[in-house]
C-alpha cells in the first residue's frame, strides 16, 4: 500500500556540530583507526612469520631488513647481512616494491605446486606431537580471557563513575527547572537539562556498544504487546515532530497478533534510534513508521510473526556511497551541510548489532533530495495465549464516519477500525460528511460516531463542529484527533455544544482509540433541538413554613455524612498506625543525598539518610523502617553486604523491602542485587517519577497507597 506524503519537502537547514561533538567524533575515529591498524598489523605479522613460504624484506641494495622462519631455515644471509639466493634456474626471487626503498621478496623455492600444502601439513603434525604448542595455545587463550574480564571490570567501573555525577546533574537540573525561575533562568536550566540528557545518551551508546563487543549483552524472551511497544515509542517523538511542523504517521498491520515473545526493551531502542534520526534530519514533510507482519507456522505448531518495520522520511537523503557504510561505527563522510549533525555515529552501529542479535537484517534505501527509508526484518514467536484486538460485542457493526483531509491517515485509521469489527466510511470534508449522514438518516440507520481530523477539505475541524451543532438531524458523538500542540484549543469544540467523547493526540494509540470508540457507542445521539417555548407567567407560590428533614431523608442523601449516627462512625475500623520511619536512604554521595532529600521532602513520607552500609544496618536495627533505598557502592560496608546482613537478622520477622539505587548498569548487576536479597533495582540517573513509583509500589498495602 502506498501512502501519500502530507507535505512537500522544502530546503533543509542543518545545525553546526558543537565542540564536544567534534571532539567525540575525532576521538572515536582515532580509536577505530588505531584499533583497525593494530588488528591488521597483528594479522600481517602472524601471516608473515608463520608462512610456509620463504619471505624476506630488503632495502634496494639487498640489505636484509626482515625475514620469516621459513626463509631462515632454507637460506642464510652472508656476514654482511645481504640477502642471498641460489643461482639455479627457476629460483629467482619474486619482488614487490614496498616504497621507501624497500623490496618484498618471495623465494621461488617455496612456490612450486604442493610445497605450501606439504609444509602446512608438517607444521600441523608438529603442533599435534609437541605438547609445548598446546601449552602456548592455552597461555594465549588465558591471556585473552583475562583481557576480556579486565575490559568488563573497566566498563562496570566506568558505568558507575559516569552515571553517579550524571544522576546529580539531571536530578538537580530537573528540580531547578520546576522551582519558579525567571524566563532567562528557565532557559539556562533547560540547556543544562538537555545537555545532561545528551551526555547520558552518549554514555549509554558507548556502554551498549562495549557490552555487545564483550558479549555482556543478552536478549530477554518475554511476552509483550507489540502494538503498545511501537506506538508508545512513537508517541515520545510527537512533540519534536510538532515543533518542526512534521506529520508523524504510524501504521501497524491490523493482522499483527497482539502479543509476541522477545526483548521489548531492545526493540524499543532500535525504533527509538531510527525514528529519532528521521525526525532529526527531516525539516519538512512527514516521517512515517510502517510495521507489516506475515505469520508463519513451525513444524511444532507454534506461530512466528515476521516483522518488517520501515521508517520513511522526506529529509535530504543520503549519498549512495555513504549508504554502504552507514551502519559502521563513526561513519563520517564529508563535513558540512547536510552532514553536519552526524553525532557520534554509534546509534546506527548499535541498531545494526541489536537487529543482528535478534536474528534479523537491516538496510537503508535513499534518494538524495527526496528522503530515506530504513528497514529491518526480525522473526518473533507469537504468544500462545494472545488474542486479536477487537471491539466488544455491543460495538460490533456500528457505523463510523471518518472525516480527515489527510489521505494516509484516513487509510490507516479506516483499515484499523474495520479490523476491529466496525463499519467505516471516510471522506475528506464537511459536504461529503453531511451528505452521508443525511443519507443514513433517510434510511433510518444513522451514524453512530464521527472520527474527526484536525484539518478538513474546507478548513479546520471547528467548521465541522459548528455546522454539526446547527444540524437538523441527530448529532452523533465526536472523537477529535489532533496534533499535540493543538490540544489546548480543542475545548472550543465541546463548548460549541457538540457531544465530544475525547480529544486524542496524534499519532493516536490504537488502544486509546478503541476504548474511546467503545465508550462513544454507549451514548445516544442528540436529537434536533426543539424551538424554545414562549414563557407563560405563573403566579408566585404561597410561602410554606420550613420543615426539618426526616431521618429517612437525611440518611438516604447521597455523599452526605453529616446525618450519620455517631455510633456508625465509631464502628468504622481505624486506619492502621504507620511505623515511625517510612524510608531509610543509604547513599554516600553528597549530591545524590541532597537530590533524594529534595524528592522525598514533600512526599508525605518520614525519611532518614545515612552515608554507608554499616550505618544503614544500625539504623534498620534501631528504627525498623518500612522501606530502604540502598546504594550499592558505599564505604565501610557495601549495599550488597548491608542487605545480606539485614536479611540474616530479620529471618522469621517482617521483611523490609529494599530497593537498589545504583549506577551499576551492566549485565548481571540487577541479578547480583537480587541475589543479595534486594527486591528491586533502579539504575541512576533516577527521576522523581522513578523513585516515587517504586516507593508507592513497594508500600502499596499501607497508608500511602490510599494517598496515591
Amino acid at each position: 500500500m502506498t501512502l501519500a506524503a502530507s507535505a512537500d519537502c522544502s530546503p533543509d537547514t542543518q545545525d553546526t556540530p558543537t565542540g564536544h561533538e567534534k571532539a567525540i567524533d575525532l576521538l572515536l575515529q582515532d580509536r577505530e583507526m588505531i584499533a583497525r591498524l593494530l588488528r591488521e598489523h597483528q594479522m600481517l605479522h602472524e601471516a608473515f612469520h608463520h608462512s610456509p613460504i620463504a619471505s624476506a624484506i630488503t632495502d634496494r641494495e639487498g640489505q636484509l631488513l626482515l625475514s620469516n622462519a621459513c626463509y631462515d631455515r632454507l637460506h642464510a644471509a652472508d656476514t654482511e647481512g645481504r640477502l642471498t639466493f641460489p643461482d639455479e634456474p627457476g629460483h629467482e626471487p619474486h619482488e614487490c616494491d614496498l616504497g621507501h626503498g624497500a623490496l618484498y621478496r618471495i623465494h621461488a623455492d617455496a612456490l612450486p605446486n604442493g610445497m605450501v600444502a606439504r609444509t602446512a601439513t608438517k607444521l600441523s603434525a608438529k603442533i599435534a606431537a609437541d605438547p609445548r604448542y598446546e601449552v602456548e595455545i592455552q597461555r594465549i587463550r588465558d591471556e585473552a580471557e583475562a583481557q576480556i574480564r579486565a575490559k568488563s571490570d573497566f566498563l562496570s567501573n566506568m558505568s558507575h563513575e559516569i552515571r553517579t555525577p550524571i544522576n546529580g546533574l539531571l536530578g538537580m537540573a530537573s528540580l531547578l527547572a520546576e522551582s519558579g525561575l525567571s524566563k532567562g533562568q528557565q532557559m539556562y536550566a533547560d540547556v543544562v537539562l538537555r545537555s545532561g540528557e545528551a551526555l547520558l545518551a552518549i554514555t549509554n551508546d558507548i556502554l551498549d556498544l562495549s557490552k555487545i563487543e564483550t558479549g555482556q549483552m543478552d536478549l530477554d524472551r518475554i511476552s509483550f504487546d507489540i502494538t503498545d511497544c511501537i506506538e508508545e515509542t512513537a508517541t515520545l517523538f510527537a512533540a519534536n515532530a510538532d515543533e518542526k511542523g512534521l506529520d508523524l504517521i504510524v501504521r501497524i498491520d491490523p493482522a499483527l497478533p497482539c502479543r509476541l515473545i522477545g526483548d521489548e526493551r531492545r526493540l524499543r531502542q532500535v525504533v527509538t534510534n531510527l525514528l529519532g534520526n528521521a525526525i532529526r534530519y527531516t525539516e519538512a514533510g512527514h516521517v512515517m513508521l510502517d510495521l507489516d507482519a506475515t505469520l508463519q507456522s513451525r513444524d511444532d505448531g507454534r506461530r512466528v510473526a515476521r516483522l518488517t518495520c520501515r521508517i520513511q522520511d522526506t529529509g535530504p537523503g543520503i549519498p549512495a556511497d555513504r549508504c554502504a557504510m552507514i551502519f559502521n561505527r563513526a561513519p563520517h563522510a564529508k563535513s558540512g551541510a547536510p552532514y553536519a549533525k552526524q553525532g557520534t555515529g554509534l546509534g546506527l552501529a548499535i541498531v545494526d548489532a541489536l537487529v543482528t542479535m535478534m536474528g534479523g537484517t537491516i538496510g537503508v534505501d535513499s534518494i538524495e533530495g527526496e528522503g530515506t527509508t530504513f528497514h529491518f526484518t526480525i522473526d518473533l514467536p507469537v504468544d500462545a495465549s494472545e488474542t486479536m484486538r477487537t471491539a466488544n460485542e455491543a460495538s460490533q457493526g456500528k457505523r463510523v464516519l471518518l472525516v480527515d483531509s489527510a489521505n494516509a491517515r484516513r487509510t490507516i485509521v479506516t483499515e484499523a477500525i474495520k479490523a476491529w469489527g466496525f463499519q467505516a466510511v471516510s471522506c475528506t470534508g464537511i459536504r461529503e460528511a453531511f451528505a452521508f449522514m443525511d443519507e443514513m438518516d433517510a434510511q433510518g440507520l444513522g451514524v453512530d460516531l464521527v472520527l474527526l481530523g484536525e484539518h478538513l477539505a474546507e478548513g479546520p475541524a471547528s467548521l465541522f463542529t459548528g455546522a454539526l451543532k446547527d444540524r437538523t438531524g441527530p448529532q452523533p458523538p465526536v472523537i477529535l484527533m489532533a496534533r499535540l500542540a493543538s490540544l489546548s484549543i480543542c475545548d472550543d469544540h465541546e463548548e460549541a455544544g457538540v457531544m465530544m467523547v475525547a480529544t486524542l493526540p496524534r499519532p493516536v494509540q490504537t488502544k486509546t482509540l478503541l476504548e474511546s470508540m467503545e465508550r462513544a457507542m454507549l451514548m445516544t445521539p442528540r436529537q434536533p433541538k426543539a424551538p424554545k417555548p414562549v414563557p407563560v407567567p405563573r403566579p408566585a407560590p404561597t410561602p410554606q413554613p420550613a420543615q426539618a428533614p426526616t431521618r429517612a431523608q437525611v440518611t438516604s442523601a447521597p455523599n452526605d455524612t453529616a446525618g450519620q449516627n455517631p455510633g456508625d462512625q465509631d464502628a468504622a475500623p481505624p486506619a492502621p498506625a504507620p511505623s515511625d520511619l517510612d524510608i531509610l536512604v543509604a547513599e554516600d554521595n553528597e549530591i545524590n543525598q541532597f537530590l533524594i532529600e529534595e524528592i522525598l521532602r514533600d512526599s508525605g513520607y518520614k525519611y532518614r539518610i545515612v552515608g554507608d552500609g554499616r550505618a544503614a544496618v544500625d539504623a534498620w536495627r534501631q528504627e525498623r523502617p518500612r522501606l530502604i533505598l540502598m546504594d550499592v557502592s558505599m564505604p565501610i560496608m557495601s549495599g550488597d553486604d548491608a542487605t545480606m546482613q539485614i536479611r540474616a537478622e530479620e529471618e522469621g520477622k517482617t521483611r523490609v523491602p529494599i530497593i537498589a539505587v545504583t549506577a551499576h548498569a551492566l549485565r548481571g548487576d540487577r541479578e547480583r542485587c537480587i541475589r543479595a536479597g534486594m527486591d528491586d533495582h533502579l539504575t541512576k540517573p533516577v527521576t522523581v517519577d522513578s523513585i516515587m513509583n517504586a516507593v508507592h509500589y513497594h508500600l502499596r498495602d499501607t497508608r500511602m497507597l490510599a494517598k496515591a
